[in-house]
C-alpha cells in the first residue's frame, strides 16, 4: 500500500544544455531511491520554448502486508496505472 508520494523533477533549458543539467533528474531519483522511494508510473515531460520539465512520480510503500507494495509497482510497470 502506498504510504507517501512525492515528485522528483528536473528543469532543462536548451540554452544551458550541459552534463550538469542532463544528470539533475537522474541524481534526484537516485537519491530518493537510496532513501527508500520507488519510481511510480512513467516519466512525464512538459516543454515551453527552450525549457523542458521532467517529472518522475515516486512512492514509499508500507511493508506490513508482504508483497502488496511490490504488486503495486509491478502493475505500474506493466501499464495498468498511469
Amino acid at each position: 500500500m502506498i504510504r507517501k508520494y512525492t515528485v522528483a523533477h528536473g528543469v532543462y533549458e536548451t540554452s544551458l544544455a550541459s552534463a550538469q543539467y542532463e544528470s539533475r533528474l537522474e541524481d534526484e531519483v537516485n537519491r530518493l531511491i537510496e532513501e527508500g522511494w520507488q519510481p511510480y508510473g512513467p516519466l512525464v515531460t512538459s516543454s515551453n520554448g527552450d525549457v523542458t520539465i521532467f517529472v518522475q512520480p515516486m512512492v514509499q510503500t508500507t511493508t506490513d502486508e508482504p508483497g502488496v507494495g511490490q504488486g503495486v509497482i509491478r502493475q505500474v510497470e506493466q501499464g495498468f496505472f498511469g
